[in-house]
């Protein structure tokens, strides 16, 4: 799965990362490397909660690039998911 998200370089110092199709998933980071490996870490968690709290909600629909950045500099990721293991209901057996 592709992940679309914003690394900022932030006027005090540091750097924060958005996900534009991920509400409430940012992080932020001392370093650009840093800002890159916690984007990774926060993404995954994102995504495995959503799926393990909200599994009948689509995460989201990939669209690059359709939203505007003011600043910041835009980057992908591909995302393992990690499907959570659903056992059928005994209503469905046969």
């Amino acid at each position: 799965m592709k992940v679309e998200y914003i690394i900022h370089s932030e006027p005090t110092g540091g750097y924060s990362v958005e996900f534009p199709y991920m509400p409430g998933c940012a992080t932020d980071a001392d370093t650009i490397e840093e800002a890159h490996h916690n984007a990774r870490e926060v993404a995954e968690g994102w995504i495995e909660c959503q799926l393990e709290h909200h599994p009948d909600v689509p995460l989201f629909e990939y669209a690059p690039w359709d939203w505007e950045c003011d600043a910041g500099q835009r980057f992908e990721m591909d995302v393992a998911i990690r499907a959570p293991v659903v056992s059928p209901s005994p209503a469905l057996a046969l």
